[in-house]
């Protein structure tokens, strides 16, 4: 069965009324072209073994189909007509010319030669009345009279074909001058392509349109580059602030040798505003954490914890001479403002940072000295009252494993030391208390360095500074990373985390099992008692993965399920974290 494939036309074989007919696409390229497009069905192609590749009569004119025993269609015959289609879709219609200057001229010409022609024959009458006249003559002036009419038609059409010669002449410049620009365009085109700068800036606008940072700052120098009075956006801004930061001379040799257009001095300090300098849990910063809590709208952003640092700081007294003040006594807390004044040697600081949402947001900061765990204590229960004010909600806190810490974290569990208590500011809720494990894991590898744990001394370091002293000669080493800073780090390089990390890690672990079981044959007897260090070491690594949340695909990539983040509280690693690692 047969269906036209026309849009909108419901004509089909099984409902065929009188004098309907269909007809198959031409299979002429060309013809086929110009059908679909007459058609426009867009994006489809005719399809052979489909019943949908017929037009039925209703959609041509009388006169494109030959009459005959079968009804067939010209050759050329094109669909033209689309009652269906709206209005916007109809094929538009030639106008036909306008011949009426033409007739206008011809009907006046044909006046003159009908009334010259009445002359001659009056002519003619009365000379047949005055003398006979013979036939031939008569004839004669016949032939005249038709001469006349006929020279008086072909000067109306040579005139007309003169003018359209003339506007033929005039239409072919305009062409001709309409190609050259578009020849000219072309040619201009063809070089901007060529031109790679061109493309540069296209790619980096392109990658500016996504928010790339260095795509933002590469646009921000070219828009102000020409500009004596630049304006800069608040991303560059606060970008520049930072970088100022790092190195003022930097920042000041970059904007001196106009390597790169910034921001000036006033204008980074302008948007930085000022501040009066009031240590603990200032106005501003109050102000700041309103602003920061409205704008995060959903309310699982603005779930944070809390985090406590302490940092060295030399004691000094400066006299400020923009705040009229001296900045570098201690001030432990806002309720302490009696007694004499002592230097602070220690900077308190808390921050809070996002969960679910990438922010890190400072809060308060005390200068101290020698500070307790009573006292730290206090200001913990203060700023954490302050923050969930402001509209926070903190379900953790976080500190190292500083003596201080320890003692106030064990203020706020009632005496017992623990990861998790009543909420100080809603008792239904529970806030968790963690140390950091960057920071327990270089104090376990400071202490497991200079001291044997186990009271029976089986789990030593020595089993490391062996496998060190062994590999340190070799070309090929069984832990090719192992090395002087490892194992005999200096005040400086025990701060670095991730040779804390490598100390304990696997390719360590499996060189000194191999070196153990190979005991007395290929290797030292001094590795055969390494089971016990090989466990603590293997047990420490496995605690700081599942610490560690820094990469959530790691686990994919590598196979590695200890690394996965934690999604459910029937999670068999919480239950080795609680119940077998204490074992």
């Amino acid at each position: 069965m047969a269906y036209c494939c026309v849009p909108l036309c419901k004509s089909d074989e099984k409902k065929k009324p009188a004098g309907l007919s269909f007809h198959e696409l031409p299979a002429d390229a060309d013809a086929r072209a110009r059908w679909l497009a007459a058609i426009r069905r867009d994006k489809w192609s005719p399809n052979t073994t489909s019943c949908y590749t017929k037009v039925c009569s209703r959609h041509f004119k009388e006169e494109d189909f030959i009459e005959g025993k079968r009804r067939r269609l010209k050759k050329g015959a094109v669909p033209s007509v689309f009652e269906e289609y709206p209005p916007h879709l109809q094929p538009k219609s030639t106008p036909a010319r306008n011949t009426a200057s033409i007739d206008k001229r011809l009907s006046a010409t044909m006046a003159r030669s009908d009334s010259a022609s009445v002359n001659v024959a009056s002519a003619v009458a009365d000379m047949s009345d005055c003398c006979a006249m013979d036939t031939s003559s008569e004839a004669n002036l016949r032939d005249q009279g038709v001469q006349v009419d006929n020279r008086s038609t072909l000067s109306v059409l040579v005139a007309e074909k003169a003018k359209w010669r003339r506007k033929e002449k005039v239409l072919r410049s305009q062409l001709l001058r309409q190609q050259q620009t578009v020849d000219n365009y072309k040619m201009e085109l063809k070089r901007l392509r060529e031109d790679a700068l061109v493309a540069d800036v296209s790619f980096i606008k392109e990658r500016a349109k996504e928010k790339e940072p260095a795509a933002l700052f590469l646009i921000d120098q070219i828009e102000n580059f020409k500009k004596k009075r630049p304006s800069w956006p608040e991303e560059t801004t606060r970008r520049c602030v930072v970088l100022m930061h790092l190195s003022t001379r930097a920042y000041e040799h970059i904007r001196g040798e106009m390597l790169l257009k910034l921001p000036c001095r006033k204008t980074l300090s302008n948007y930085l505003g000022t501040t009066s300098g009031e240590t603990g849990f200032s106005k501003l910063a109050e102000a700041r954490l309103r602003v920061e809590a409205e704008s995060l709208t959903v309310p699982q952003s603005r779930v944070c914890s809390l985090i406590v640092d302490e940092m060295k700081i030399r004691e000094k007294l400066q006299y400020n001479k923009q705040q009229d003040c001296f900045v570098g006594h201690a001030d432990v807390s806002l309720e302490q403002h009696g007694g004499d004044l002592t230097l602070a040697n220690s900077l308190l600081c808390f921050l809070i940072t996002g969960l679910s949402t990438s922010y890190r947001i400072p809060v308060a900061y005390y200068f101290t000295k020698d500070l307790t765990g009573p006292q730290l204590h206090k200001l913990l229960i203060f700023v954490l009252e302050k923050v969930e004010a402001c509209g926070f909600r903190v379900v953790r806190l976080v500190s190292d494993n500083h003596r201080v810490n320890v003692n106030a974290m064990t203020l706020l569990g009632d005496g017992l030391l623990t990861y998790r208590i009543a909420h100080l500011c809603d008792r239904d809720r529970l806030l968790f208390l963690s140390f950091d494990a960057c920071h327990v894991l270089k104090n376990v590898r400071s202490q497991f360095r200079t001291h044997d744990i186990d009271p029976k001394g089986e789990v030593s370091s020595c089993y490391i500074k062996n496998l060190y002293d062994l590999q340190k000669d070799l070309v090929v080493k069984p832990v090719r990373y192992l090395s002087r800073k490892h194992v005999y780090p200096n005040n400086i390089e025990k701060m670095n985390v991730v040779r804390a990390i490598q100390v304990f890690s696997s390719d360590v672990t499996a060189a000194l099992e191999h070196l153990r079981d190979q005991a007395g044959h290929t290797s030292s007897v001094s590795f055969a008692p390494a089971g016990q260090t090989i466990i603590f070491m293997q047990n420490i690594y496995r605690w700081f993965v599942l610490h560690d949340t820094s990469n959530t695909t790691q686990h994919i990539h590598k196979k590695w399920p200890d690394t996965r983040q934690f999604d459910d509280a029937e999670d068999a690693r919480l239950e080795w974290l609680e119940v077998t690692l204490p074992m």
